[in-house]
């Protein structure tokens, strides 16, 4: 079930295996179109393969906010002015570099996405670990199955060895209806911990 605690951290190092090309991202028809993510750069999504070993230890390394971190993520407004996104690099307990990123609609509050990035530091791209989303149509393509409902993304070594973007396979979520809870749920299933200032709404998600 999404938005559930993770398990206890894999102290283990990382292991990076061979290169995969991934194509494009992918917009899917509905009646709302698949929210923007973070630009991958001219090189595209070239990272090194993550095995879904690695993906877990990412995801349960623990990740400390920064008591100013508030005022860090001030939302900056994007592709005409539409949307507004908001950036937090983390550095985890065990050195790895993640970049937080909040992204919403404007006009529409249910077309959002709260995003945890890895950063490989060979690379200096990002790699997309998870990625909550809200309401529109997003098709599983391995799975063949279309999702209608606020589902989340997640990093698989699968989709990776079929070409496919890392992130591409979804899940239905109910543990969230609004960017605030959603990066509640991103909060807790990827380890972050908080000083006293645990307000969302100073970072651009009230």
């Amino acid at each position: 079930m999404i938005g559930t605690p993770n398990r206890a951290l894999h102290q283990r190092p990382l292991s990076l295996l061979a290169h995969s090309p991934y194509p494009p991202p992918v917009v899917y028809k509905g009646k709302r179109p698949c929210p923007l993510v973070p630009d991958p750069g001219p090189g595209g999504f070239d990272l090194p393969e993550l095995t879904d070993d690695d993906i877990k230890d990412l995801l349960e390394e623990r990740k400390s906010l920064p008591q100013d971190y508030v005022k860090h993520m001030r939302p900056v407004k994007k592709a005409s002015r539409q949307y507004s996104q908001s950036e937090l690099p983390v550095t985890g307990e065990m050195g790895s570099e993640f970049k937080l990123v909040i992204r919403k609609n404007l006009i529409d509050p249910l077309d959002f996405s709260v995003i945890l990035v890895y950063l490989p530091r060979e690379e200096g791209k990002g790699f997309i670990l998870r990625r909550y989303n809200g309401k529109h149509i997003h098709k599983n393509h391995l799975e063949g199955n279309e999702l209608h409902d606020f589902h989340v993304h997640m990093a698989t070594e699968r989709y990776q060895q079929a070409g496919l973007k890392a992130e591409g396979y979804a899940e239905v979520s109910d543990g969230y209806a609004s960017v605030q809870q959603a990066t509640e749920c991103l909060f807790r299933d990827a380890n972050f911990q908080r000083g006293p200032d645990r307000r969302l709404n100073g970072y651009g998600v009230e």
